[in-house]
């Protein structure tokens, strides 16, 4: 998938989310907690986010050649790992075509 199919599905995916959250709250036959619905619309947000972000990630790593991604794909890594290491690696490249 490359970078603007990745924003269009991206954009498309919020969208829905949204449209869906509206739907359930307005729903005449149904009664919802406003807050609960909110609360998992804000995990699905993070997990969509947090999907798209890696899948974007993923689209870049075939440009990398820095190996700036590596350690971020890299097998066997904890989450926190994986971000300190693009965090600490990101400010140090430099972008050459």
């Amino acid at each position: 998938m490359n970078t603007p199919e990745f924003v269009d599905t991206y954009s498309d995916d919020l969208g829905h989310l949204l449209d869906a959250r509206t739907a359930l709250l307005t729903h005449p036959l149904r009664l919802e907690i406003k807050e609960a619905v909110d609360a998992s619309t804000c995990r699905l947000l993070a997990i969509l986010m947090i999907g798209s972000i890696e899948l974007m990630l993923a689209n870049w790593q075939e440009r990398d050649h820095n190996d700036i991604l590596k350690t971020y794909f890299a097998k066997k890594r904890q989450n926190g790992e994986r971000v300190a290491a693009f965090i600490y690696r990101v400010p140090r490249c430099r972008y050459h075509r």
